[in-house]
């Protein structure tokens, strides 16, 4: 998936059987909606092309996943964030 291709400010690069990312879903959701903004999910572990562009973002910060980046900020985060229900 080239660059230009992306939709989104935010993206979440994951792992199809990432255990974290699969723990972190919830949160994700939750963000989604009470903040009406839409997360672009790029799956790197079963597409070469995909973790290609999350090496590119990454620039060796994370080198895994989960990984976030804000286009608009061009900041990254890759730690697990929790919402209280």
């Amino acid at each position: 998936m080239p660059a230009d291709r992306l939709k989104e400010n935010l993206i979440e690069f994951y792992g199809e059987e990432c255990h974290f990312c699969n723990e972190m879903e919830p949160s994700v959701e939750k963000l989604e909606k009470e903040l009406k903004i839409k997360v672009q999910k790029i799956e790197t572990w079963h597409n070469e092309e995909n973790n290609e562009l999350r090496e590119e973002f990454d620039s060796g910060n994370c080198g895994g996943v989960p990984y976030f980046y804000n286009r608009k900020t061009k900041k990254l985060f890759a730690e697990q964030f929790h919402t209280k229900n």
